[in-house]
């Protein structure tokens, strides 16, 4: 899902997802890693990823349609932002250092 949502696969950007995918999909693991793993970011990290990525991931996951069930290799050939657009995606906001 990084590449669906313009996340990179760092630490931030897999904790942005986990949120998304709480709000997504409701899975216990998911809740656990969004709401103690952020513990292990420094202050001022922490701070960026609850101003910016959780409300993102607040809305971005109630908006999408089902993503667990869709088979991407199917959908490889096709532009980005046409698949994101038929899946209800919302872009994450951009990783600021």
């Amino acid at each position: 899902w990084h590449v669906l949502f313009g996340l990179p696969p760092s630490v931030h950007g897999e904790l942005a997802l986990k949120w998304f995918e709480l709000i997504h999909t409701g899975l216990p693991l998911a809740a656990f890693s969004a709401l103690s793993a952020p513990f292990t970011l420094a202050p001022e990290k922490r701070r960026k990823l609850h101003e910016t990525h959780v409300p993102w991931a607040l809305e971005a996951g109630a908006a999408a349609t089902p993503l667990l069930a869709v088979y991407y290799e199917k959908h490889w050939h096709r532009d980005l932002d046409a698949l994101r657009n038929e899946l209800g995606v919302i872009v994450a906001p951009p990783l600021k250092s």
